[in-house]
This record gives C-alpha cells, sequence and structure tokens, in this order.
C-alpha cells in the first residue's frame, strides 16, 4: 500500500522506474532476439582469444583453400616411431606459411600395439603443441595387425610451428610392473597422413618481409620459384639471376631448392621477373612494367592471382639487374616497403678462403655452442628421447694422411642414476658408433673422469676427450649423441630408475679440426657433389667461372640456377663474385676454376677439349675411355680417402644410342696447372635433367664420385679413368714424404739403397781410421 501512495502522489516517478525497469529488460533480453545480417559474422578467435593461428596482422583470408596431405615420413619420420615403456613418447615438428592459415586439420593414424597391454590402463596420447586431441584406448580384441583412427584437430592449437607428439602410457598389470618390460610398446606407422585444408592470405607488398613469401621458414617443402626472362637474357641479366638463385638457396638451407626459367610468361603463383628498360617489352603476359630511373626492386600481387606475389628485378640496362640483384643479397635487412632504389653498394672485402658462413672454422677448435641455434638444442628431458642432433660441415680438403683423427673436448650433465647400470652417453657420426661413455650415479665417478663443481646438487658433470677417426668425416657431416639411462632393478616391487631424467652436452664442449692441412687429390666428383668444391673454397666463388653455351637455352640456365643454388645452400652464401661466359671466350678467365653446363652437347669446347675429357655425349654419340674402372670408396694403406690413381686411358670407345643420358665429369683444367673443370653434359633436355636431378637427390649423391658419373634414369654409375693432380699447400717436408709414401716399393728401395749407402760410408770411415792407425 505505502508503494501505491508513493507513485500515485508524485505520476512522474511511475513513469520513470517503468520507463528504466523496460530498458534494463531490453538490453537483457531483447538485443538477443534481433536476427544479424547473413553476411556478418564474428572474427574466430584462438583459446586465449586471439585471431586464428597463421592470421597476420594486416592479412586477410581470400575464399580459395586447398588441401595438403603429408605422411610423417615426409615430415621427418624416416623410420616408423616406436613407443616403449610405462611413458614414452616422440615428437615431430610441422609448419604452415606465413601466407595461409589452417581452417581443417586431420590426422589419419596408422598403429599398432602389443597384445600383452591391460586395455583399462594403456592408451596412446595425441599432443598438438602440448594440448591433448585424442587419446587412444586399445583394447586387447583388435591387437594383431594395423589399427587407425581419424583424429580432427582444433585449428585453435595451431601456429606457424606446431609439434605433434605421441605419448605411450602402457602397462601390462595393475600391480609390481617393470616399467621398461618389453612388453609394452607401440608402433605410429610413418606412412600416417596429416591433412591440412588451408586458406591463403593476402599479404602485404612489404620487401622486408623477403625471403618470404617465396621461402617460408616454416614450410619443409622444396623451394621451387621460376625465374622469368622477357627476351633471351643477357650475361649481366643471368649472372643477377645466379645471384638471387644462390641467396635463395642459402635461405632455404636443406630443403632444397629448385628454379624453373620461363621465357616471356607468368608462373602461376609465385615468381622473380627480370626487366630492364633496354630489353624488355611494356608488358608480359598481361604483367605492364613501367622504366625505372636506377636499379629497382618491386614486390607487387601476381596480376592473374592476388594472393600470390611477384618480385620484380628492374633496371635501366641489364648490368643494372646485377647491381639490384647484389643489393637484396646484401642489404635485405634495410628494405622495406613496396619498392626500394639502389642508390650505391659499397662491396665487402674479397672472402678469405674456407670461411663459408655454414662451414666449421678450421684454424681454430670450435664449441658446440657455435653450431646450434639455441643452447636448448643441446638438451633433452625424458627417458626415451632421440639423439641430439649437430650437423657439421668442413672443407672438402682437408688432408687426413696421418692424422689420428679429431680431437674432442665433450663436456655434459645428467640426471644421476641411483645405481651403477648400463646408462651412457653414444657418440657417433654420420650413424656410424664412435665410442660410449659412461654415466655414473653421484659421487661414484670414475677414477680417470674430472668432476667439474656441480651446478646443482643433484646434477654431475664430465669432461672427457677422445678422437674421431679421420676417416669417418666427410664434407657433410651430422653428430649424434644419445643418452641412454638403464632400468636398475632393487628388488619386488621397487624400481630404481629415475622417472623424469634431464641431460645436456655442454656448450662449452669443443671440436677441433685445426691440425689439418688443405691437399688433396682431384678430381673427385663426390667433393662437387657433396659441397660444391672446388669452386665453393671461396664463400662468394670469387675464383669460379661458369661457362654456357653462346646462345643458351632454358635448360642450360635452369641447371645453371640449379647448380649455383646447392652451392650457396653449401656456404650459406651468396655467390656474389663469380663470372659468367657465353661461348668459348675464355681469355683471362684461365686462372680460375671452371664450370661447364652444356645440356645438348653442342659447345665449341667440348671439341677443342676432346682429349681432356674422360668422358662425352651428343645427340648422337656416346663416347668413353677404354681403361676405365668402377670408382669404389677405397681403403689403403697410406691415404685413405683419396681416390685411386690410374693411368691415363689408352684408347677410347665410342657408341651410338637413342636413351637419354646425362653426364658429370672432372679433370685438370688445360688452361693452367692446377686448376680444375667440372662438366654437366646431356645429349638433350631429358638427359641434362637426369644429372641435375641426381645432384638434388641425397640418395644419388652417395654414388657420384671419380671423374666420371653417368646418369640414366635413377641410375649413376661412377668411373675413375684420368689420372690425379693434386690441390693444396703443405709443407715441404710433408709433400714429399707423402707421395714417397704413395709407393711402398720405391719407398722400400729407397730405405734398402739408403741403409747400403750408410753402409758404405761407415765403411770406408773405418777403414780410413784403421790405415791411419797402422800407418802411424
Amino acid at each position: 500500500m505505502m508503494q501505491l501512495l508513493f507513485f500515485a502522489r508524485r505520476p512522474w516517478r511511475y513513469a520513470f522506474f517503468s520507463g528504466l525497469f523496460g530498458c534494463l529488460l531490453f538490453f537483457a533480453f531483447g538485443a538477443h532476439a534481433i536476427p544479424q545480417p547473413s553476411n556478418m559474422s564474428t572474427p574466430k578467435t584462438g583459446a586465449a582469444g586471439l585471431p586464428p593461428a597463421g592470421l597476420a596482422t594486416g592479412s586477410a583470408p581470400l575464399a580459395s583453400e586447398k588441401t595438403n596431405t603429408l605422411s610423417l615420413q615426409e615430415l621427418g619420420a624416416g623410420n616408423p616411431i616406436r613407443l616403449s615403456g610405462t611413458t614414452s613418447g616422440e615428437s615431430i615438428w610441422f609448419g604452415t606459411r606465413t601466407d595461409e592459415i589452417v581452417t581443417r586439420a586431420r590426422l589419419k593414424l596408422s598403429f599398432a600395439y602389443s597384445p600383452s597391454l591391460t586395455a583399462n590402463l594403456s592408451h596412446i596420447k595425441v599432443y598438438v603443441n602440448e594440448e591433448v586431441v585424442d587419446s587412444i584406448i586399445l583394447p586387447k580384441e583388435q591387437t594383431g595387425g594395423q589399427q587407425t583412427r581419424e583424429i580432427d584437430i582444433d585449428t585453435r592449437f595451431l601456429g606457424n610451428a606446431n609439434k605433434l607428439r605421441f605419448q605411450l602410457v602402457g602397462h601390462y598389470t595393475s600391480e609390481c610392473e617393470d616399467m621398461m618390460h618389453t612388453s609394452i610398446w607401440a608402433s605410429i606407422s610413418n606412412q600416417s597422413r596429416l591433412e591440412l585444408t588451408l586458406q591463403k592470405l593476402n599479404m602485404p607488398n612489404d620487401l622486408a618481409l623477403l625471403p618470404a613469401p617465396f621461402y617460408d621458414e616454416h614450410d619443409n617443402r622444396r623451394l621451387t620459384l621460376p625465374f622469368v626472362f622477357a627476351t633471351a637474357p643477357s650475361t649481366d641479366t643471368l649472372r643477377a639471376a645466379g645471384v638471387l638463385a644462390s641467396w635463395f638457396s642459402a635461405n632455404a638451407g636443406y630443403r632444397g631448392a629448385h628454379f624453373p626459367v620461363l621465357s616471356n610468361q607468368l608462373p602461376e603463383r609465385y615468381g622473380v621477373v627480370f626487366a630492364s628498360n633496354d630489353n624488355t617489352p611494356a608488358t608480359i603476359a598481361g604483367l605492364t612494367l613501367t622504366p625505372v630511373d636506377s636499379p629497382t626492386l618491386k614486390l607487387i600481387a601476381h596480376p592473374n592471382d592476388p594472393t600470390a606475389k611477384l618480385l620484380l628485378v628492374l633496371g635501366r640496362n641489364d648490368s643494372d639487374l646485377k647491381l639490384a640483384a647484389d643489393a637484396l643479397a646484401l642489404g635485405q635487412a634495410v628494405l622495406s616497403g613496396p619498392t626500394a632504389t639502389v642508390n650505391s653498394i659499397d662491396y665487402p672485402k674479397r672472402r678469405l678462403a674456407y670461411d663459408a658462413p655454414n662451414w666449421l672454422p678450421v684454424y681454430r677448435p670450435v664449441k658446440f655452442g657455435e653450431l646450434v641455434k639455441q643452447p636448448s638444442e643441446l638438451q633433452i628431458k625424458g627417458r626415451d628421447t632421440g639423439p641430439i642432433r649437430i650437423n657439421v660441415r668442413i672443407p672438402a680438403d682437408l688432408m687426413i694422411w696421418q692424422n689420428e683423427g679429431v680431437p674432442v673436448d665433450i663436456k655434459y650433465r645428467y640426471t644421476p642414476p641411483v645405481a651403477n647400470d648400463n646408462s651412457a652417453l653414444n657418440f657417433s657420426i654420420n650413424e656410424n658408433f664412435i665410442k660410449s661413455l659412461l654415466i655414473h650415479p653421484s659421487r661414484e665417478l670414475a677414477d680417470h673422469d674430472n668432476m667439474l663443481i656441480p651446478v646443482r646438487d643433484d646434477e654431475s658433470q664430465l669432461n672427457k676427450n677422445f678422437t674421431i677417426p679421420a676417416f669417418d668425416v666427410g664434407s657433410n657431416n651430422q653428430l649424434q649423441l644419445q643418452f641412454i639411462f638403464g632400468d636398475h632393478k632393487q628388488g619386488w616391487c621397487i624400481s630404481g630408475s629415475v622417472d623424469s631424467v634431464m641431460a645436456a652436452i655442454d656448450a662449452d664442449s669443443v671440436l677441433d679440426f685445426s691440425n689439418f692441412l688443405h691437399y688433396a687429390a682431384l678430381p673427385n666428383l663426390a667433393f662437387f657433389a657433396n659441397s660444391g668444391f672446388p669452386f665453393t673454397k671461396f664463400a662468394d666463388l670469387a675464383e669460379t667461372t661458369i661457362i654456357l653455351p653462346a646462345t643458351p637455352n632454358s635448360d642450360d640456365i635452369e641447371a645453371m640456377l640449379g647448380l649455383l643454388g646447392q652451392m650457396g645452400q653449401s656456404t650459406g652464401f651468396p655467390a656474389l663474385a663469380y663470372q659468367l661466359v657465353l661461348g668459348d671466350q675464355t681469355s683471362g678467365r684461365e686462372d680460375s676454376d671452371l664450370l661447364l653446363i652444356d645440356t645438348a652437347a653442342r659447345h665449341p669446347l667440348l671439341k677443342s677439349w676432346n682429349k681432356n675429357f674422360p668422358a662425352l655425349t651428343d645427340k648422337e654419340h656416346n663416347l668413353f675411355a677404354g681403361n676405365s674402372q668402377r670408382a669404389h670408396y677405397p681403403y689403403r694403406l697410406f691415404d685413405p680417402g683419396l681416390p685411386v690413381t690410374t693411368p691415363a686411358s689408352s684408347g677410347k670407345t665410342s657408341v651410338s644410342s637413342s636413351g637419354a643420358l646425362g653426364m658429370l665429369t672432372g679433370f685438370e683444367s688445360p688452361l693452367h696447372r692446377g686448376r680444375s673443370v667440372v662438366a654437366l653434359i646431356g645429349n638433350g633436355s631429358e638427359g641434362a635433367r637426369h644429372a641435375v636431378d641426381a645432384l638434388e637427390d641425397p640418395g644419388s649423391i652417395r654414388y657420384i664420385r671419380g671423374d666420371v658419373a653417368i646418369m640414366r634414369g635413377k641410375t649413376v654409375e661412377s668411373f675413375q679413368v684420368g689420372a690425379n693432380y693434386f690441390t693444396g699447400n703443405i709443407p715441404f717436408w710433408i709433400w714429399t714424404w707423402f707421395h714417397i709414401s704413395r709407393h711402398p716399393f720405391l719407398l722400400a728401395s729407397m730405405g734398402i739403397g739408403s741403409g747400403l749407402f750408410i753402409a758404405f760410408v761407415c765403411y770406408w770411415a773405418l777403414r780410413r781410421i784403421a790405415q791411419k792407425r797402422l800407418q802411424g
């Protein structure tokens, strides 16, 4: 009653409170009832309220989608993933490009597991970036074969770099079990497949993003980047293209790179276009080119696909193109915006021999911390982990003769086991076992170990010195260091195993190649195939001359770009200083190493140097030396690692063949003693492609050696035909002893002769002394 009187005396109060109550009801309930327009949507956010993975600032998703399907083998699992023990796990990394967003992700898993596992306790957990996306129960009735499971992955968990992890939680009994029992296992097939549905993003035209979007560090696939020429390219244009090919390949690294050549046509998506005011039409396949006033770099959207990009290398003339390419290779860090013009270039000083950024410095001891990007790469966590892998590239011409090996001073820390068992650190190189270093419990270190002051009370740090046999070391090497922690049983239902173990290789561990000299026997195509040697002796290829036919075709240019790309991958530095010759005008290039490329076997130097070639091919004939032998990896008493020396052939065989054939040959330059010639020859486009493919295939490279390598399809055969020559600098007394030691019978004869000479001198001296004594 009092409330009614309150409103009756003041009617405005009733109107005010009624209106206020109505507004509150509207905002609380009415707003949700208003229909939304069909073309409006709320942006999808991640788990923390962030935009979906891969959506870059300033980028807009477009409607076009594609699906990529990758097997675990393609993602790096060379073998099926074996999980063992009660809590074991393995991880695989995969990435998505910066200009793509994942809209759907599905894992098609194929796996098998032990029939001894208990179903109500055992399962496989699948993680993506440490988020559990599925837990797979392992029922007994489904054992005995491969099982399949399709797992949908929430895309909010995905970014540009992603970790896929499998963990087995395995038990064979509910009490008193051995956590490392052999019956606890599961196997994930490396043919399991990851399906990613990707939506392209429209990235900004910004040179600061280079080498993206052409190369993306999160994309593990081989880089394929077409190079576009409006007209027949000149020498300067080709040199510019070679610089960029080596630069992109140096960035792509282990992924490799391929550079298709297009003439007056645009690629479907990404590409690099070379054009100058002097020699370029106004348009290239719909792309309008405007004249420029200086060397220019420009990033534009593809005229036929706004999500793709084209990099334009422009200039007033062809010389400007080389300047623009050099500016990109040397000064990418200061580029920004869609266009950059080159005012001037202050070239760095000539690089020293053997100083390639990707090569280990061989003039001083090198710490392990210098060989990895992050210190975390030298650490492991957990009992069942893969080895710590460290890649080591060294010059190919290191002389291993009479060298005990490569000194290693390794320091390592670990969670100590509770008792002495078979725990160890296994050291291997290139999958060849070198040494096993025992891991001891705390306060029970072996007498010959040097214990350092522990960083933590529960950790031990050990220091070990040993050598790697020199004949186990090549140009491209990988160190594998694997910690193995044993299982120590202390009694029934009592395990001495430590569940969470950690170990690390100290970054101050040292690898020392400083005692090796540079001296090698050539030709050796294995050096060229693995590291580009002898051309890569200087990282910028300062003493290299590439020779192409007078009018190179697209196959010749593509082969040149591919070879320069491989050298850039090896050195990690762009080929800024190589010289290029079209035709046979080699005057002034005599004192350089020559790389001859002729995919149609038509170059005039093939005829003028005919006597030097151990093998030749053309469209009609294949010419091969008569006294040839297959090149193997020889193991000899005095000089392991050097090619077999054989006398030059006394004859050659000529046959006619209609099949495609590619060939690599090497010999000493006829223009300058001690310089090398390597020739890539094909009897046609397909034959040349066989040779280039072999050099890009790690499985084929291991068969390339000697001075002749013949490629027929997937088959590679190598031969040693001609005599060796030597390059490098060593002291005179080492040179003398080395070459004498290569001829054991001569060495024995010299020893016998020296002994007889000394005996004769001694006899003569003693006779003179005796005569003087008798006469006196």
